[in-house]
């Protein structure tokens, strides 16, 4: 009778500790969501490579749980201002952006300032393994406009990304320069 207590222990053991199952979500790897971590988030594959695990807004992001990124070069409408309302279009870049990164793997690329005088990171975020680049999207699609009041490298490409979804009529650029020219 004790060795099959043993046995049925032991048995269990294994397992829970076995990386691979075959039904639900994430079929094929085991996954702890809550924590944002899988097998596979649990080993970086690049230095610079984190875990999203929370997009707070369209440009702010949480890795690793803890640790604030702000977008470099990117501003979009605000959802989580405490002092204000959320803005026009900004719920659309917050979605834009968690179906993008949310719990993925991103690369971060760093300018001149590692960080804000908020103490989040100032980053250039890239989706792994494909490179997109979120920064740049999120003006492109119109979510978002070129934060010009620093410099940073990409700033003129970003401005042309801002003036070609101007003219495209994408997302809420067109609508802002239109009521200022009111």
């Amino acid at each position: 009778m004790k060795y099959a207590v043993v046995l049925v222990i032991a048995i269990i053991g294994m397992v829970a500790s076995t990386p691979y199952i075959s039904t639900g979500r994430g079929a094929g790897y085991r996954t702890d969501y809550a924590a944002g971590r899988s097998q596979w988030s649990t080993g970086r594959k690049e230095p610079n490579s984190f875990f999203v695990t929370r997009v707070v807004d369209g440009d702010t992001l949480r890795i690793d749980r803890e640790e604030k990124v702000r977008l470099i070069g990117v501003d979009t409408p605000e959802t989580r201002h405490p002092a204000k309302p959320a803005q026009y279009f900004g719920k659309e870049a917050s979605l834009f952006t968690q179906r993008e990164v949310e719990h993925r793997w991103v690369t971060l690329d760093y300018d001149v300032h590692k960080r804000d005088k908020y103490g989040r990171l100032l980053a250039y975020v890239h989706r792994s393994p494909d490179g997109f680049f979120l920064n740049a999207e999120l003006i492109k699609q119109g979510y978002g406009f070129a934060y010009t009041r620093f410099p940073f490298k990409y700033m003129h490409t970003f401005r042309e990304y801002e003036q070609q979804a101007r003219s495209e009529g994408k997302g809420i650029i067109p609508l802002v320069f239109l009521i200022m020219e009111l």
